[in-house]
């Protein structure tokens, strides 16, 4: 059985117009066990990058370390409503501008990297406003 044939006919359309569609971020909402996390590896999967990284980041992880690990494939942020302050802050800021301020290891310098990973965002159905 292929996945596409467990994806809702109406979703269909959008999964496969979703994985063409290279460049943009991909919010996928929806109720918890859903499918979300599965429907964005999907969409990585049949598009251009595929053959690149797809990364779901771990919560209990340095997300800077992490999103420059994913290099040119796919992120997952799961669960918007669950992210703190600096990971939603983050997040704006990659949504925004594409890059990513962190510190040199080596020394206390900032260093800007561009982010050229495609972004996918999980939230349900009514994600909590602050």
């Amino acid at each position: 059985m292929s996945w596409v044939s467990l994806i809702p006919r109406k979703l269909r359309r959008s999964g496969f117009l979703a994985s063409q569609d290279d460049e943009s971020p991909c919010l996928l909402i929806g109720e918890n066990g859903s499918g979300k996390g599965a429907f964005a590896r999907w969409i990585h999967d049949h598009g251009p990058r595929s053959a690149r990284p797809f990364l779901t980041l771990n919560q209990n992880s340095s997300f800077e370390s992490q999103i420059l690990q994913a290099g040119s494939g796919s992120i997952l942020f799961p669960e918007l409503e669950t992210l703190g302050t600096h990971e939603i802050q983050l997040l704006d800021r990659l949504l925004r501008n594409r890059r990513l301020e962190h510190k040199n290891t080596s020394s206390d310098l900032k260093l800007f990297s561009l982010v050229p990973a495609r972004i996918f965002v999980t939230a349900v159905d009514s994600p909590r406003v602050d």
